[in-house]
């Protein structure tokens, strides 16, 4: 999911990203955004933080405090590049941070790692709740 107020950058990802066998669902504000990741729960999410009406910021957070969408990985992307703007983001519950202007194979590339090891994650924690379950029950 790309969450992006600029309807260039949510055109060009959603067809650069689909070439590379992704599903895009977009969405152009922060409530869109959220009402969307609620309703469809992507895999991921990249999210722009300067939107007219709520910030980036705001949406990370709120994404984070939801049962549906709190495991989510969210990805930022944006053109803020100062170091303050990179803690806060991160404070609010981000998992990555993409600065502007990028290149789509960057931005594939860094999904694909950043997911793999996303999912290897949840799969080690997995195994780890059976291999418990199996000692408990001996």
């Amino acid at each position: 999911m790309v969450i992006d107020d600029e309807e260039g950058v949510l055109r060009l990802l959603q067809f650069r990203l689909g070439k590379f066998g992704h599903e895009v669902i977009t969405a152009n504000n922060g409530p869109e955004g959220i009402r969307k990741a609620r309703m469809f729960e992507p895999d991921l999410i990249l999210l722009d933080l300067v939107m007219p009406g709520m910030s980036g910021f705001r949406v990370c957070e709120l994404l984070k405090s939801y049962k549906k969408t709190k495991d989510i990985p969210v990805f930022i992307f944006t053109a803020l590049d100062r170091m303050e703007d990179v803690e806060r983001a991160f404070e609010k519950g981000a998992d990555d941070y993409i600065v502007k202007p990028f290149e789509v194979v960057t931005i594939n590339n860094t999904i694909e790692n950043k997911f793999n090891m996303f999912v290897e994650k949840i799969e080690y924690k997995s195994d780890f709740r059976e291999k418990h379950k199996e000692i408990s029950e001996e």
